[in-house]
């Protein structure tokens, strides 16, 4: 091994052991460098989604820095956060990336944000279902546009949906 490699090996392992506030900060600034080989970025993503199962902090870092491909791996963790998060700022990333990956499983669970008493969540969970789009995104708009959680946003995206139209442009400029 070259001398680049044990130290990006001795980086990894020192992160590893290394107390959640520093893992974050160091993964995100190496992230943002894009420091090192392929290899060590994926590496870095891999510390990220393992610490994220323990805390969800770890899952904004992930997401900022995750290709899509990243991000459909990590599908099941998203819809399990989706379940228990809390903290706003991490759900919408959470239902953002999950728009992104237009992952139909997670419709529901998605869905389920438009009825919650948060502006921000009920927006981005129109948005994604927006993306992900398809028979069952459909239907959960539909669902929400003949109760009191409709308004003109999710009756347009459910307009432009129905009508086959892409809303990647027009929705995300409301």
């Amino acid at each position: 091994r070259n001398q680049n490699e044990q130290t990006r090996t001795r980086i990894l392992f020192e992160l590893s052991m290394a107390d959640d506030k520093s893992v974050l900060f160091a993964t995100s600034r190496l992230l943002s460098d894009k420091s090192g080989t392929e290899d060590f970025q994926r590496s870095l993503m891999d510390l990220l989604l393992d610490k994220a199962r323990t805390d969800s902090q770890f899952i904004v870092p992930f997401i900022d820095h995750a290709d899509i491909e990243q991000l459909k791996e990590a599908v099941p963790l998203f819809a399990a956060f989706l379940l228990n998060e809390t903290d706003t700022r991490i759900l919408k990333k959470i239902i953002r990336a999950i728009g992104e990956t237009a992952e139909k499983s997670c419709v529901n669970v998605i869905g389920d944000f438009i009825f919650y008493d948060h502006p921000d969540l009920k927006k981005e969970a129109i948005l994604a279902l927006g993306k992900i789009g398809g028979p069952s995104a459909i239907k959960r708009l539909a669902f929400a546009s003949q109760t009191s959680k409709s308004d003109d946003f999710l009756q347009a995206t459910l307009d432009k949906l129905e009508s086959g139209l892409s809303i990647e442009d027009d929705v995300e400029t409301q």
